[in-house]
């Protein structure tokens, strides 16, 4: 038989209130340092109207120590124009990651690149390993007119991770119009 639902708590063991911020919107911001580490949370969500109902329930794992700060450089979307066959066409990207954990430790563990949207690139979209700060993406193997998306991801030495992604759209090549040249002769 399950347990009956215990009220979450705070840090300080204070009822956890999830009035916070707008009602009206769908997701909800629980702010840093608010709930301990655990085996784990369940928050459930009742909507009512008129005599229907509907629940949803999540699990959530609070993990000790702070995910790592990940960015990338300028805008998170590219447009980007394809060379004809140039295997040398690449958009170089250089990430940047500061991660601590609890022991104190000032670089990522680990990092990756991956395709995480977008068509399949045929053979390799990187240009470079994938576990480095800097990814060379292969423009000259995407198709013109579509979009990807590539995620890096980084994580620290307790297993906390965070994740930043960049878009790029590749330009399609001109279509219709017309050509002329004045004079036709001469």
């Amino acid at each position: 038989m399950p347990s009956a639902p215990v009220p979450c708590v705070d840090a300080t063991g204070a009822a956890l209130s999830l009035l916070i911020g707008n009602l009206d919107s769908a997701n909800i911001t629980i702010p840093a340092n608010t709930l301990d580490p655990d085996p784990g949370y369940r928050f459930q969500v009742l909507v009512s109207k008129d005599v229907r109902n509907s629940t949803a329930s999540t699990r959530v794992i609070v993990i000790p120590g702070e995910p790592p700060a990940v960015s990338l450089p300028g805008l998170a979307s590219y447009l980007v124009n394809p060379n004809n066959g140039d295997d040398g066409n690449y958009l170089v990207v250089t990430a940047s990651v500061s991660a601590s954990d609890v022991a104190g430790v000032t670089e990522a563990a680990s990092v990756l690149w991956t395709q995480s949207e977008g068509e399949y690139i045929e053979g390799t979209g990187f240009g470079t390993e994938t576990d480095r700060l800097s990814m060379g993406f292969a423009i000259y193997r995407m198709t013109p007119g579509s979009s990807y998306t590539f995620r890096f991801t980084a994580q620290n030495a307790a297993g906390v991770g965070a994740y930043a992604e960049i878009e790029i759209h590749v330009n399609s090549p001109p279509t219709s119009g017309s050509c002329s040249v004045t004079p036709a002769i001469g």
